[in-house]
């Protein structure tokens, strides 16, 4: 078994050596392709929609934010703007176009926008 991953490892030792630079590139490239990690599993229950529209966030206090409504779904939102990192976790979303608010529940966040899940 060693043996045979020995010569494996020799043969590409050798092939190395007598290689041009165009060939390594070309190895080089063809090695890091295979590293690559997998494309994400899509973990959305519902396939969301641009919109590119301002939304207002009602918060328990009776305060209001402003953001930008950037893509949603019948299951989820994402909001950007730059008052929106600092949200709390549950939230009440309007939307304009949709006769009632929106409950949402934050899902994930960074500094500038986060996904929410309706409830």
């Amino acid at each position: 078994m060693f043996k045979k991953k020995n010569d494996k490892l020799n043969s590409r030792l050798d092939a190395i050596k007598t290689a041009s630079s165009a060939e390594l590139s070309d190895l080089a490239r063809e090695r890091s392709m295979e590293k690559l990690p997998p494309e994400p599993e899509e973990l959305r229950g519902a396939p969301r929609k641009e919109a590119y529209r301002v939304c207002t966030v009602a918060l328990a206090d009776g305060s209001v934010v402003q953001a930008v409504l950037r893509n949603i779904s019948s299951t989820g939102a994402m909001l950007s703007g730059e008052r929106v990192a600092g949200l709390p976790d549950k939230i009440t979303i309007r939307i304009p176009g949709l006769a009632e608010p929106r409950k949402a529940q934050v899902m994930w966040r960074d500094e500038s926008s986060l996904g929410v899940h309706f409830i």
